[in-house]
C-alpha cells in the first residue's frame, strides 16, 4: 500500500517556535540579535546570526486503544544559538542572568499556554510541555564585539493516528 501525501501531512515546526522566542521581553537589555535569526549556517567558524536547530525526538510512549487509535508521545528537542552583541567585556553574573531568566521565562510562558504547540490531534487531552534548560556561554571571538549562547529547547508533544489506511 502507498502512502500518499493526503494521509501524511508536513509541518513548519521552526518558525513558530522562532516567532515565539523573539517574544522574549527582555533579549535587548542583554544584547540578543535576532533580527536576522534562522536556521544555523555552518559554512563558517563563527556565525553571523542566531538561529534554531531542532536536533531530534525520542518516543516517551506508545499505546492503542481499544478502537485501534495509536497515541504517542514523543520529545521533541532544539538547540537555540544565540548571538550577542556587545562592545564591553562579558561578566559571568550577566551571563547567569540572562539564562535563568530566559529559561524561567519559558517555564512562565508553558504556564500560562502561550508556547507554539506540536501536537496534531491532542484534542485537550494531554498537556503539552515545554521548557528549556542546559544554558551556557559558548563561545567568542578574539578582535569581534559578538558572543554567543546555547540553550536547549524541549517539547512533550502527542499525536494520535486513526487506523484507515
Amino acid at each position: 500500500m502507498a502512502i500518499t501525501h493526503a494521509d501524511f501531512e508536513t509541518k513548519d515546526i521552526i518558525q513558530p517556535l522562532m516567532d515565539f522566542v523573539k517574544q522574549c521581553p527582555f533579549l535587548e537589555e542583554y544584547s540578543i540579535d535576532f533580527n536576522t535569526m534562522g536556521v544555523k549556517r555552518l559554512t563558517s567558524a563563527k556565525p553571523d546570526a542566531s538561529s534554531f536547530d531542532y536536533v531530534g525526538s525520542g518516543v516517551v510512549s506508545d499505546i492503542r486503544d481499544l478502537l485501534t487509535k495509536r497515541y504517542t508521545a514523543r520529545q521533541a528537542n532544539f538547540q537555540l544559538w544565540m548571538l550577542r552583541n556587545t562592545t564591553h567585556d562579558l561578566q559571568r553574573e550577566e551571563v547567569a542572568n540572562f539564562l535563568y531568566n530566559f529559561e524561567m521565562w519559558v517555564e512562565f510562558c508553558q504556564a500560562y499556554d502561550l508556547v507554539p504547540k506540536l501536537s496534531d490531534t491532542n484534542e485537550g487531552q494531554y498537556e503539552e510541555l515545554m521548557w528549556a534548560d542546559n544554558g551556557a556561554y559558548f563561545a567568542e571571538w578574539e578582535g569581534e564585539t559578538s558572543s554567543l549562547y546555547v540553550v536547549q529547547l524541549h517539547i512533550t508533544y502527542y499525536t494520535t493516528y486513526n487506523k484507515h489506511i
